[in-house]
């Protein structure tokens, strides 16, 4: 619970950050009938509070309700002079990016809000940012960091996250330079302790280390990342889900009833080098 808490503090800050930038002379954003009194900053969110984003989309709306009381307890969102209070709507986008460009569709069309805060996922928050984009509506992500996302050229998206394609090709990289190799080592500690503590008691704690899995999201990235995650693998090959669900399948049985404190690598013997 502190380290959550921790996070969605660092990430409140960055949100308070980006809008101080975009709000600085009350140029960029600004209430809409700013000049009436006890107006609202209203701020929209279509996010997953259902289906298979859901679990992670409930962390980023932590985030989200704890920037908004940081901002309120703070006198509201300060332009020209005059402090303008946060209300944040919420909708359910059921973790369908279609229903989510609908949605932020309808916070731009119906609702009217005055900025956009960003879902979880690349996939989302690609098809929402166009529509944020279409009605020049500032959408800020925080859980999204796909390539594609920036490579349109628009102005109204920001994110806090570097770029996804470039990060794991550096990482591809890191793999094949550092020496020793890197090791998840607070895996391994946590593994081998809690093996100890529970094994007097029936239970048998191990881990699974995954290398560079073939996964859906993996195979949309750029072929020369994808030729270096190959590169470092030593079988020459990047791994499947099935590899990585068979290693856990064989953990969950009877047959791996004597095996504790282990950390299986399921890498193609990355961690080995080449």
């Amino acid at each position: 619970m502190t380290r959550r808490s921790g996070g969605a503090r660092w990430f409140a800050g960055v949100l308070i950050g980006v809008l101080a930038l975009t709000t600085a002379g009350g140029s960029f954003i600004a209430p809409r009938g700013a000049e009436g009194q006890g107006k609202e900053f209203k701020v929209g969110v279509a996010i997953s509070l259902s289906g298979i984003f859901s679990r992670d989309a409930a962390l980023m709306k932590e985030v989200y309700d704890l920037w908004a009381d940081t901002v309120n307890r703070a006198g509201g969102i300060k332009i020209r002079g005059t402090g303008y209070p946060v209300r944040l709507t919420y909708y359910d986008d059921e973790s369908s990016p279609q229903k989510n460009a609908q949605l932020v569709e309808r916070l731009a069309t119906s609702d009217k809000v005055d900025l956009m805060l960003g879902a979880f996922g690349s996939s989302v928050v690609f098809a929402a940012s166009a529509v944020a984009e279409k009605y020049k509506y500032p959408y800020i992500s925080g859980a999204a960091s796909a390539n594609p996302i920036f490579e349109r050229g628009f102005k109204y998206v920001f994110a806090t996250l570097n770029k996804t394609f470039d990060e794991v090709e550096a990482a591809a990289r890191v793999f094949s330079l550092a020496q020793p190799k890197p090791t998840k080592a607070a895996v391994i500690g946590m593994t081998k302790v809690w093996s100890r503590e529970l094994g007097p008691k029936g239970v048998t704690v191990n881990a699974v280390a995954p290398g560079f899995i073939g996964t859906e999201m993996v195979r949309e990235m750029p072929e020369r990342i994808l030729a270096a995650m190959v590169e470092h693998t030593p079988v020459r090959r990047m791994g499947e889900p099935r590899d990585v669900a068979l290693a856990y399948l064989y953990l969950a049985s009877d047959e791996a009833a004597f095996v504790n404190g282990i950390v299986l690598s399921v890498d193609g013997g990355l961690v080995l080098g080449t």
